[in-house]
Order: C-alpha cells, then sequence, then structure tokens
C-alpha cells in the first residue's frame, strides 16, 4: 500500500489510551521483538479515534488520559477490509516517529 504524508500542525489530537494486545512484533519464540507501540488517539478529524503505531526505538510513553498530543513525521497507511461481494472499509493506521506530549 502507498503511504499518504499528513501535515502534523493541522492534527489536533488527544491520547486516548493503549492497547499492548495490538502492538507489532517480529519474530517468533525467544527471537521475538517488539517493533511498533499502539496507541489511540482521537480528535476533531478523528472522532470515532485514529489507530497510532510509534517505533519501539522511541521508547515507552507515559501519557495521562486526554492529554494533547503532537505527532512527529506522520503518515497513513490504508488498509483494506472486506465487507460483502461489493463492499469494503479502509482502516487508516497512522505511522509516527515519535509522540509529544504538549
Amino acid at each position: 500500500m502507498e503511504k499518504i504524508a499528513l501535515k502534523a500542525s493541522e492534527m489536533n489530537l488527544v491520547f486516548g489510551g493503549k492497547d499492548e494486545s495490538k502492538d507489532v512484533y517480529a519474530g517468533y519464540g525467544r527471537a521475538r521483538q517488539l517493533t511498533h507501540r499502539y496507541i489511540r488517539a482521537f480528535g476533531a478529524d478523528f472522532p470515532s479515534g485514529a489507530d497510532i503505531l510509534i517505533p519501539a526505538s522511541a521508547g515507552e510513553k507515559e501519557l495521562k488520559y486526554k492529554t494533547k498530543i503532537r505527532l512527529v513525521n506522520p503518515y497513513a497507511v490504508p488498509a483494506t477490509r472486506r465487507i460483502d461481494s461489493n463492499n469494503a472499509l479502509v482502516d487508516w493506521t497512522i505511522h509516527v516517529d515519535d509522540v509529544i506530549p504538549f
């Protein structure tokens, strides 16, 4: 899928929470390593929430609920889901280099 660049200055988001079950891992067994952490954010542009993936190298983020956040170098990646023979939905995942509270 193609990446779509986003303007971080136009995104007013608040932290909605973490879900460790949606973290992204690479490898199996003892070689399994965390590659991306998953957080959920809300805002005027994303009233139902946005899925955000942060590289594990950015470190663990300790944010309080509804803390305003700024995204560093965001881009969106679409993921389609087929509903039936003629319809599909597009889920957008936002990938960032880091998340900064402000």
